[in-house]
């Protein structure tokens, strides 16, 4: 078990390993399903939608010309997009809900720490000794889905009680979460990569944009605890871009008698420097070449 407070910081490539693209990879992917040669099903859903076909090119040609590196930039700078922004993301994440990605050994580290657990917890309420907490950039629903058939899995005698013992961790999604699952709302949708109108028509809805909308007071609240709370502080799959670290406000605080460490898988020197210089404390970064798993391996000791 894990009883040292820990706090994961999740950014697009702790979703990688699962199927799900980088910032750079979503742009491309929506791009592709605004164009003027989209599908049938991407035609009839802005139809649906009454979503003006028109914006969509407009969308698309100012996503694909202009000075933008994600969707979330453009959105950010005009935000009249939002709709067509909105759908198109909720789009490609929702029909690459792949569930058969769980089960490889490619920098699998949803297992590995599953595994750190689970270990000496030989029972549900065993389990209930863990401390870790996540706050996630990612709108995709795979830690969660991968957290409960987990347990289901490995206390089949307490499924029933499976659901009471995730609520006992934090998986707070600072952009929003695509849609419930459906242990947690009987209204929710199965993790599965089909493409539904009214599954695509939720998640579109609750992507957020902290930056463009009203606080949510609580929700600030709540993450300022745990950063200042947590005694380990892992970024994962984090790029650490200056926006994302104002809204968490972590330029503002001085750590103190926490670890704090942050993957840094294609991060240059240059790049972890700068992060640095703009802290009042200086995040540990791992190696540049190691993957999500091998820098927990490397530079983490779960207990």
């Amino acid at each position: 078990m894990i009883r040292n407070k820990t706090l994961f910081i999740l950014g697009a490539g702790a979703s990688k390993p699962y199927d799900y693209p980088s910032g750079r990879g979503l742009k491309k992917l929506v791009l592709q399903n605004t164009s003027k040669q989209m599908g049938k099903n991407n035609h009839d859903l802005y139809d649906w939608l009454s979503i003006d076909p028109k914006k969509v090119i407009e969308f698309n040609k100012k996503l694909s010309t202009g000075p933008y590196g994600t969707v979330d930039e453009l959105l950010i700078k005009q935000k009249e997009f939002k709709d067509v922004g909105t759908t198109a993301i909720a789009t490609v994440l929702t029909t690459l809900e792949n569930y058969d990605r769980f089960t490889h050994d490619d920098d699998n580290w949803y297992l590995h720490l599953f595994q750190r657990m689970t270990i000496d917890a030989p029972t549900l309420d065993d389990f209930y000794d863990n401390n870790v907490n996540f706050i996630t950039f990612n709108y995709d629903r795979s830690l969660e889905h991968y957290l409960y058939t987990s347990l289901a899995e490995m206390y089949p005698e307490d499924s029933e009680m499976v659901v009471d013992a995730l609520k006992s961790i934090d998986i707070i999604h600072f952009h929003g979460c695509l849609c419930d699952l459906p242990f947690q709302n009987p209204s929710g949708f199965k993790y599965e990569p089909k493409f539904n109108f009214n599954k695509i028509s939720a998640a579109s809805e609750n992507i957020k944009f902290p930056s463009l909308e009203k606080a949510d007071k609580k929700l600030k609240h709540r993450i300022d605890q745990l950063i200042f709370t947590s005694k380990i502080i892992c970024f994962l799959g984090f790029g650490y871009h200056e926006l994302n670290m104002r809204e968490l406000s972590f330029f503002d605080f001085g750590a103190v008698d926490q670890q704090i460490i942050g993957s840094a898988l294609g991060f240059l020197k240059g790049d972890r420097e700068r992060v640095n210089e703009k802290a009042t404390f200086s995040i540990k970064f791992g190696d540049e070449n190691h993957e999500n798993e091998r820098f927990l391996r490397e530079n983490l000791t779960l207990t």
